[in-house]
């Protein structure tokens, strides 16, 4: 045999040996990563993995699967699940041939591929009788690497035509292109990067007048699992424009973008999330661009972990007391890692970009135990701060939306002048409001809670105590405390009412103190946390007087529809009963609370009257 005819041989003898030796490999990774992804959807609280095997061969193998997802029912998908099938679980058994490398067909260097089609399901043939009869649902495409990682596409068909009830006469347009999903995750590094899109979906239903138009959806991930229920990394989500229009009313926005970030910090986690937001149409009013960026710093790792778990675990989210012993531990140890939680900016854009902007911090600094005391100690250990801004523009703007949308019946005219009244009364009331500073260009405004104090610039307000009871006195609850028995909820009265004097028994004094931190002129001792009378009052030309008489020292606090508090302790130097006067009152809620000078508790009458005295 001469030399050249030697070299051929022992050529071809090591390609074959190659050949055959790579085969060999491609299919020992391949068996080895299908390994690993059982171990993996084992662990899965969620899946049920009754069979994932793979069979190699020579060139190619065959895949055999039968998996079971069944979300807990704290997942959002486990209501979805249950509404739409008899079992609130998803199946997926069969097998799939596999294509081995290292070169794969269509694709290039790589270990093995599967790809087919999924066929549109029968069940829903009836409904959708324009579907192509041939047509895939789907089609996918998986791929096994040789960097070891594992890459999945899924491709919907775009599809335009009519939805039909099969038994009803109910009927919808729908139409959607672009429908398109991608994956690749390393399962040794826990490494995921994922894209989703959808260019178009649009909904008509002519018999409702409803139409519903989206455009431009996409989610993009790139994350890595710390552990479970723990993923590092960053995602967003962009929508172009999306709109809901009937008859009746419209909604849409555009531009939406979403993006999130987590970091491991240590042993905790800085998570961050921007949203913004371009302009907002609902039916005739228009808003502009809104931009919103939080931060949640500090978080422990583990009792973050553990509480998800825990919550997933959750089988009736509406009776958490049951799972009150579990959650415990892991939301005290969350609080002991004194987390920081941020709205870094919210502005949103009224007629001018971002003239109204907000931003809010809180600080927690205490040891996380969650016992009886905590609803009291929270407050020696949590800093709240805020701050504001209001420019003209946005105050203008404000006005005019509150104009067109409650008077769109008044003329030019009249519009202008209810305009000019209102911006007459938010001036006012940022004069009284101690947490409004003018600016050059509007108002800017800071509060801050720290050492049970609240204070606004920096300059003390209130305690914490006498905030709390005015908090109750914003909330009055059903059922007072010091009122009287015969009164059942809220007193209804239109203007011209008869009997007038209106009289109501009532109990005054209480155990909360009240004083000038509420009101001009407000003084004595009642019960905040609920008041004496709720009265709903329509205004009309009358004016409505509000007065009491009782045998000890008493005083009216009056918080009224306009949010301010009014208050009196005697008529007259001669007269000292109490009496607070409106001459143009505002048609809503009255709250009005009887207090005593010295705390007493005494029997009283509440007297609500449209007839002036004679001497005020």
């Amino acid at each position: 045999m001469n030399k050249p005819v030697i070299g051929l041989v022992t050529a071809a003898a090591v390609v074959a040996v190659g050949y055959l030796g790579t085969q060999a490999y491609v299919g020992y990774q391949v068996e080895k990563q299908v390994q690993l992804i059982n171990q993996q959807l084992v662990a899965h609280d969620e899946v049920i993995v009754n069979k994932l095997e793979y069979s190699k061969g020579w060139g190619s193998g065959e895949l055999h699967y039968d998996l079971v997802y069944r979300p807990a029912p704290g997942n959002p998908w486990h209501q979805v699940l249950d509404e739409l099938l008899p079992v609130a679980e998803l199946n997926w058994q069969g097998s799939a041939d596999v294509d081995h490398g290292p070169w794969l067909p269509g694709h290039g260097f790589g270990l093995a591929q599967l790809q087919g089609t999924i066929p549109l399901p029968q069940m829903l043939r009836p409904w959708l009788t324009e579907y192509p009869e041939q047509a895939p649902m789907i089609s996918y495409r998986g791929e096994s690497h040789i960097d070891n990682t594992l890459s999945f596409t899924l491709e919907a068909i775009n599809y335009k035509g009519s939805i039909k009830d099969p038994e009803g006469d109910k009927e919808a347009l729908w139409e959607h292109t672009g429908a398109f999903f991608s994956a690749r995750m390393h399962p040794i590094e826990q490494q995921l990067t994922l894209m989703a899109k959808l260019d178009a979906l649009h909904l008509n239903i002519p018999e409702e007048s409803v139409s519903l138009e989206l455009d431009g959806l996409r989610l993009d991930g790139d994350s890595s699992r710390l552990q479970p229920y723990v993923w590092l990394g960053d995602a967003s989500l962009t929508l172009d424009n999306f709109s809901i229009t009937s008859d009746e009313n419209q909604l849409g926005m555009e531009a939406l973008r979403l993006a999130t970030d987590t970091v491991q910090n240590g042993d905790k986690l800085d998570s961050t999330a921007e949203l913004s937001l371009g302009p907002i149409t609902v039916d005739d009013m228009r808003l502009g661009e809104t931009r919103l960026r939080y931060s949640v710093l500090g978080l422990d790792t583990q009792g973050y972990a553990d509480l998800m778990h825990s919550l997933n675990q959750i089988n009736d989210p509406e009776d958490l007391e049951q799972y009150w012993p579990g959650l415990r531990p892991q939301l005290e140890r969350i609080l002991a890692a004194q987390p920081k939680m941020a709205i870094d900016e919210f502005s949103i854009s009224l007629g001018e970009p971002f003239n109204a902007t907000a931003s809010l911090n809180m600080d927690y600094f205490g040891d996380g135990k969650l016992d009886a005391s905590f609803a009291e100690t929270v407050w020696d250990d949590l800093n709240i701060a805020g701050q504001g801004r209001l420019t003209e523009s946005a105050i203008n703007n404000m006005i005019e939306l509150v104009v067109e949308q409650q008077n769109a019946e008044l003329g030019a005219d009249d519009q202008v002048m209810m305009k000019e009244m209102l911006k007459t009364q938010f001036t006012q009331q940022m004069q009284n409001n101690p947490f409004a500073r003018p600016t050059d260009d509007g108002y800017e405004f800071a509060f801050a809670l720290r050492d049970r104090m609240l204070t606004a610039h920096d300059e003390p307000i209130m305690d914490l105590a006498t905030l709390m009871a005015m908090g109750q006195a914003f909330m009055p609850q059903g059922s007072a405390g010091n009122q009287a028995a015969t009164l059942e909820g809220p007193i209804e009265l239109s203007a011209g009412f008869s009997p007038d004097p209106f009289v109501i028994s009532a109990v005054s004094g209480g155990d909360n103190m009240v004083d000038e931190a509420y009101g001009e002129g407000c003084v004595g001792y009642t019960d905040m946390s609920a008041a004496n009378v709720e009265l709903s009052y329509q205004a009309d030309a009358f004016p409505l007087i509000i007065e009491a008489s009782a045998p000890t020292d008493t005083a009216l606090v009056i918080m009224a529809p306009d949010g301010n508090v009014y208050c009196n302790d005697d008529r007259s130097m001669y007269e000292l009963d109490p009496r607070v006067i409106f001459e143009t009152p505002d048609s809503g809620d009255y709250f009005i609370w009887l207090t005593d000078l010295d705390g007493e508790r005494s029997q009283a009458e509440i007297s609500i009257t449209e007839i002036l005295p004679e001497i005020q």
